[in-house]
């Protein structure tokens, strides 16, 4: 018997062959992300049923991924094809497997297949569904407690069982922590478990005017909400004519036209944040398939000479709309994208640029670099008018890429000399691992963290102190940074998954118990990062007269049962109605 890693239909396939030919038995092929595109090749032409072990939205990263669908574990599955869900520790965390199973049924993967793909049908491939992958007598006493419904999102475990041996030795949510004493999630609105609540989304479809009726919540800006809770009398509602907000809140009059208008019932769902959210780090722009050249914009070296802004790399230069990635961000309400010259090595990397993902326009600058050149440089463009000028007067901010706690603690001393050099430098951290490490001076010297990813693994020694969260550790770095008043965004680590931001944030907040509300979670991937960036957006506020600029939800976001109905704004001119990712 055999595992075997493959990408592509024809490699697939021609091993199915060659285990044909040459008599040999093949268990499982391994993230085979195009496997749901010949589904009869898999079933019919093999002697025993082959496992596909693959991802539930990985895919884009290259050339044999990047055809790869959301909806690949439900094809399978409706083929009659075992799935099992892997991690591909680090490219996904292992600790977090579940979530892979959690999107797989957001995705439309049936509830117990989705748990059944990381439990029972993993354990048949390796010939070991004698002793595990279920609960049932005679089997191996390898239980989990989980501190809620497995699928919702941020579940953790309570308790995990090894042969009948509780691991943790407690039956607190955390080591040493008495769950009766945890803060109740009062701020957030976790989802109840539930038999199924997976819906097959209806067809997208474009509409230049829409009357949203039934609205819960709207979050108009950082400082304004409208619920329910603050009504009075009357059902919240927001209508849109031409891309231009004409009503909102609970006093609106139905259109005169009303045929001519789409009418969406959001039954109770969120519209957030005013202009979507901001993906901050990845490859939106400049990158369609990351290891293919030939669809990148290339990757830069450093500016050799930083004593003048002749050598400097814009990236708004190498700017291309369109394409796979930017669709599939827009859809899930990432309007705004912050991408910086693409390149792995060098000091200053050149400037960064803003842009909306259906649209054009740059706006905001951003500068990396290592400590000691960018010590020399800032100083000595301190009164010159360039772009290291500007970095050191803080008219832009200057964005560092740093997982490491000494790093850190130097970047945090180049804030100070910066300032005694009459100075203003507007320094963010930009990673962040071990920032938590710091989050005292953090906060006292004002520096923003933006965290990337939001849940980090060690996987290198320069972010050996990363806090995993619940069960490994009792706190996550992001809380302690919430707790210290730093100011918090979360960034899109690996190009391809932006659209996993709302959830990122979701997990954050419901993972705290508590301490951090939903507001909060929202802003580190919304306002928080205007402020940090120096995003001027204050003319995309949710008010009348202003551009359509917003994102529609069924449902709390935070609730992986829930859905995006509605995207409004990004550049686009017309109003996406219920998107499908794919």
């Amino acid at each position: 018997m055999s595992t075997v890693m493959r990408f592509v239909t024809t490699d697939i396939e021609a091993i199915i062959r060659h285990s044909l030919e040459f008599n040999f038995t093949i268990t499982a092929f391994h993230h085979a992300l195009n496997a749901y595109r010949i589904t009869e090749i898999i079933k019919k032409r093999v002697k025993n049923n082959i496992t596909i072990a693959t991802f539930s939205d990985l895919w884009g990263f290259k050339k044999e991924s990047f055809q790869a669908s959301t909806k690949s574990p439900k094809i399978l599955a409706d083929a009659h094809i075992p799935v099992a869900l892997k991690s591909d520790h680090p490219v996904t965390n292992a600790q977090h497997l579940i979530f892979e199973a959690s999107k797989a049924h957001y995705y439309g993967l049936d509830e117990h297949l989705s748990l059944a793909a990381v439990t029972s049908v993993p354990a048949k491939a390796l010939g070991l569904d004698h002793r595990i992958g279920q609960i049932s007598k005679g089997y191996d006493a390898d239980v989990v407690v989980w501190d809620s419904y497995p699928l919702d999102l941020g579940a953790a475990p309570l308790e995990v069982y090894i042969d009948g041996i509780p691991q943790f030795n407690t039956s607190s949510y955390v080591l040493g922590n008495d769950i009766s004493k945890q803060i109740p999630l009062n701020n957030i609105n976790v989802p109840k478990p539930k038999s199924s609540f997976t819906q097959e989304p209806v067809k997208s479809r474009l509409a230049s005017s829409v009357v949203l009726k039934n609205v819960g919540k709207v979050y108009v800006d950082k400082n304004n909400i409208i619920d329910i809770t603050s009504s009075t009398q009357g059902d919240i509602s927001v209508i849109v004519k031409d891309g231009i907000v004409e009503c909102i809140g609970i006093n609106c009059t139905e259109p005169e036209y009303i045929s001519s208008y789409e009418v969406i019932d959001l039954n109770g769902g969120y519209i957030l944040p005013v202009g979507g959210f901001i993906a901050v780090a990845s490859s939106l722009g400049l990158s369609e398939i990351a290891r293919e050249s030939s669809t990148t914009n290339g990757k830069v070296t450093a500016v050799s000479n930083p004593l003048n802004d002749a050598g400097i790399i814009y990236a708004i230069d190498g700017l291309k709309l369109g394409g796979k990635h930017l669709e599939a961000a827009y859809k899930a309400g990432v309007l705004t994208a912050v991408t910086p010259p693409l390149s792995n090595k060098g000091v200053f990397i050149g400037v960064s640029m803003a842009f909306e993902t259906g649209a054009s326009s740059a706006t905001i600058p951003t500068v990396s670099g290592q400590i000691a050149l960018i010590r020399r440089t800032l100083i000595t463009h301190l009164s010159r008018n360039t772009i290291f000028g500007r970095a050191a007067r803080g008219d832009i901010p200057l964005v560092v890429l740093t997982h490491n706690k000494d790093e850190i603690a130097s970047l945090i001393r180049l804030k100070i000399q910066i300032r005694k050099n009459g100075g203003h430098l507007n320094l963010v951290i930009l990673g962040g691992t071990e920032a938590h490490m710091h989050a005292a001076e953090l906060a006292k010297h004002r520096i923003p963290v933006i965290l990337t990813p939001p849940r980090p693994v060690p996987t290198s020694w320069s972010a050996q102190h990363a806090l995993t969260g619940a069960p490994i550790t009792n706190t996550t770095g992001i809380e302690i940074l919430h707790a210290n008043k730093v100011l918090v965004g979360i960034g899109a680590s690996e190009s391809g998954l932006e659209r996993n931001l709302i959830w990122d944030a979701g997990w954050v907040g419901i993972n705290s118990r508590g301490v951090i509300s939903e507001k909060e979670a929202l802003g580190f991937i919304s306002w928080n990062l205007e402020e940090i960036l120096g995003l001027n957006r204050r003319n995309r506020r949710l008010m009348k007269g202003n551009i359509a600029n917003f994102v529609a939800y069924d449902g709390n976001p935070f609730d992986m049962s829930t859905r995006v109905k509605v995207v409004a704004g990004g550049g686009k001119s017309e109003i996406l109605i219920n998107p499908q990712q794919d």
